[in-house]
Order: C-alpha cells, then structure tokens, then sequence
C-alpha cells in the first residue's frame, strides 16, 4: 500500500509539471494549449484526491469511459483523414 502511494505522488507530480509547462506556454499560444492544461489540472484533482481518500472504484470507472471516448476520437479521426473528396 505504501508503493501505491508514492507511485500516486509521482503521477500528481507529473500532472502537476502538464498544468506548469501547459500554462508558460499558453500564454504564446493560448488557443492550443489551453485544452492541455484544462486536462492538468483535472488530472491533478483526480490524483490528489485518490491520495487522501480510497477512490480506486471511481477512478476505475473513469478510465474506462475515457477509454471509450479515446476509442471514438481516434476512429473518427481516422475516418476524417481517410475520408475520400
């Protein structure tokens, strides 16, 4: 249980340094980066909180409909690039 939460601190660690870099970049080029910094910071609300409370079965599930939504953005994006004119 203690390795699971160092690897958990890593993980916050490593969001955390998305949401920096996301937001001294942003200020260059907002329109692009703002999305990544959005997913930082949620990342970082997530992780943190899977730190201090047992929130493992509502992180799971989280995972697996991101993984479906991952799923349908790679498809359509394949179906828009290979799409005939």
């Amino acid at each position: 249980m203690n390795n699971e939460k160092d690897i958990i601190f890593l993980i916050s660690l490593v969001a955390l340094g998305i949401a920096i870099i996301a937001g001294t970049v942003g200020f260059l080029n907002a329109q692009f980066v703002l999305p990544l910094l959005l997913i930082g910071i949620i990342l970082i609300i997530f992780i943190l909180l899977a730190y201090k409370k047992n929130l493992s079965h509502f992180i799971e599930n989280i995972e697996k409909i991101m993984f479906i939504v991952t799923l349908i953005i790679i498809v359509s994006s394949f179906i828009l690039v290979y799409k005939p004119f």
